[in-house]
């Protein structure tokens, strides 16, 4: 449960979520930006591999769909720094 929750972000409104993806991208701004994004999708690839990302009932039915969505999408954006 608590695993869900701290998950939840990756489910937020499409704003929310960018300022989310803007902020750990200013965490990681002293690598090359290449290679950030080189990283960062292979961590949302690995969320998206997986049969479900949220481990409670609750949290998939309130969040999977839009969990899956933000990452494909940031996993699109990150393609463009390559």
């Amino acid at each position: 449960m608590f695993s869900d929750a701290d998950l939840e972000v990756l489910a937020r409104p499409p704003a929310a979520y960018q300022r989310y993806t803007a902020a750990i991208a200013e965490e990681y701004s002293h690598l090359p930006q290449k290679d950030f994004a080189a990283g960062r999708s292979q961590i949302l690839q690995a969320l998206l591999d997986k049969e479900q990302i949220f481990a409670t009932p609750l949290g998939l039915q309130r969040w999977e769909a839009s969990a899956r969505a933000n990452l494909s999408q940031e996993i699109e954006q990150l393609s463009r720094w390559s």
